[in-house]
């Protein structure tokens, strides 16, 4: 007598090896399928707007010896029998490493410190066991709870205890049952700001770790990002991401904002990453950034890094190392250039993008870095005024009158057009501009002595001479002969490129303006109408 599955196989047209197939093809994806769903998404920890520049360094916690360095470049972390690393001859601490800090001279303080600490820590240790059919896995050890627990010293201090914020431990997951990996943030800020000399070696002490051979290989490593002030270098913009997110076939895009480039000149701009997990052998692992200007993504490559093998187990950072292995086994951390003309002047917005073809790997941390227009600097560093205050001697309502970047303070009076003031703190302002199909009647009127009747399409408006002026001589470059006028209603200059008196002909006009990511918020209004 048949059975049931045999009957739905013959009526299917399925063989029984085919079916065996399909059934292993899904039980090798159903974990890939639950990983995704477990790990962290990336978030964006701190954005800074800073006259400065920033540094990178860290080190492995693992390697093939307790105090030289590894060198085998061909190796895979699931290939070696892993110890912790431990360089400090100092019996009150079972792994430690170090990287060197470079700050210059010129440097004011330090803006911000930040370290991170990550590994994969199932059990305390993980044997292999090599059968003619199978290969088995031993945990040995329970994990301990307090890995947030650690030491760090800079050059020529003692050890000081910290404890670090959790941003991600796999311990219950199922889907992380064989590495359970973790990653941990400090802030440093006050430690190194407190230090009179901050340079030298900097060792971090007691990361937790798995040791042995577990099913993958083991990894782990700690880095340091510090962004200082110094007042020789240019304004920039500095953002922030971490969390622990898997990067597989299906790629991983990370957006960055809330910034303006120069209108003009060469832009510099860097990319700062943080991996686990990037095997030497395994290639197809790769970083892309999205250029503006020819609107496609550019693959990265970098000194020993090709585009199609970018996480590879190698630390790529300035300073000395101990130890100073090639082979990182399982840990990347590195800081690179962009390509010139990557990020385009006057841009707002950038994307990367990770993938790979391959075997996955976790993405820890990502930091960009770019100059920024010097009015927009000014802005975002000026304490921001009161607004709507109310100027009781002369009965009017004024606005703040400081240096402002010109198209917050667009978003900030158009808010203020629309009878809806919003006021934020770094984040995006909304201005609650209308659909496409607006009518008549709900276009803002102003009756304005001397000027045409007439729709007139603004493109920003402003409380400041000196941004309108700038304002105007960027739409010059950009082709458009723009016009103006001030609003003795509250005195602020209205800039516009079209004026018509058919609505519907400067309704089409704004529409097609707006698809710019630069006059997304321009508007219509009336006048003399």
């Amino acid at each position: 007598m048949k059975s049931c599955l045999g009957l739905y196989l013959k009526k299917n047209y399925i063989s029984c090896t085919n079916f065996i197939l399909l059934k292993t093809l899904l039980l090798f994806l159903l974990p890939l399928a639950l990983i995704a769903q477990n790990d962290i998404p990336f978030k964006n920890h701190k954005k800074t707007y800073v006259k400065g520049n920033s540094l990178i360094l860290g080190n492995t916690i693992l390697g093939k010896h307790k105090t030289k360095p590894f060198n085998d470049e061909k190796a895979s972390n699931d290939e070696v029998y892993m110890k912790y690393v431990d360089i400090d001859d100092d019996e009150t601490t079972f792994s430690s490493s170090a990287s060197e800090i470079i700050i210059p001279e010129t440097a004011n303080k330090i803006a911000y410190a930040g370290l991170y600490w990550s590994a994969l820590y199932p059990a305390k240790k993980t044997t292999m066991l090599r059968t003619p059919t199978k290969v088995k896995y031993n945990h040995k050890g329970e994990r301990e709870s307090n890995f947030n627990s650690i030491l760090i010293k800079a050059a020529n201090q003692s050890y000081t205890s910290i404890e670090g914020v959790i941003v991600f431990d796999a311990k219950d997951e199922k889907s992380f049952k064989d590495d359970s990996p973790y990653i941990c943030r400090a802030d440093l800020t006050t430690y190194f700001n407190n230090l009179e000399k901050p340079n030298g070696l900097f060792t971090v002490a007691n990361i937790k770790a798995v040791q042995g051979m577990p099913k993958g290989g083991s990894a782990g490593g700690w880095f340091l990002y510090i962004i200082y002030e110094d007042n020789t270098q240019t304004p920039k913009y500095f953002t922030l991401f971490d969390g622990f997110q898997q990067v597989n076939k299906k790629g991983l895009e990370i957006t960055f904002k809330d910034f303006q480039t120069k209108y003009d000149g060469i832009i510099s701009s860097n990319l700062v990453m943080a991996t686990l997990e990037g095997d030497h052998k395994i290639k197809s692992d790769n970083c892309s950034v999205y250029n503006t200007s020819s609107q496609n993504y550019i693959p990265l490559n970098a000194p020993n890094r090709s585009a199609k093998n970018f996480f590879k187990s190698i630390i790529t950072t300035k300073g000395e190392r101990v130890p100073s292995s090639i082979n990182t086994l399982g840990f990347d951390l590195i800081k690179t250039k962009l390509p010139e003309g990557t990020i385009s002047n006057n841009s707002n917005e950038t994307k990367i993008k990770f993938g790979t073809k391959a075997d996955r790997f976790y993405l820890l941390f990502t930091a960009f870095e770019t100059e920024i227009d010097e009015t927009f600097f000014r802005e975002k560093i000026t304490p921001v005024a009161t607004i709507n205050k109310i100027d009781v001697k002369n009965n009017q309502q004024s606005f703040k009158d400081s240096v402002l970047e010109e198209i917050k303070e667009t978003k900030i009076l158009i808010s203020e057009e629309k009878q809806n003031v919003v006021e934020s703190n770094n984040e995006d302002i909304s201005t609650n501009t209308t659909s496409q199909n607006i009518d008549e009647e709900e276009i803002k009127k102003y009756t304005i002595d001397g000027i045409e009747t007439g729709y007139y399409l603004i493109t920003n408006v402003f409380s400041n001479t000196y941004l309108a002026e700038k304002w105007t001589n960027k739409l010059i470059k950009l082709g458009h002969t723009p016009k103006s006028f001030v609003n003795p209603k509250n005195n602020w200059t209205y800039i516009y490129i079209e004026k018509s008196k058919i609505l519907s002909e400067i309704k089409v006009s704004e529409s097609k303006l707006r698809v710019k990511e630069l006059f997304k918020k321009a508007w219509v209004i009336g006048i003399n109408l």
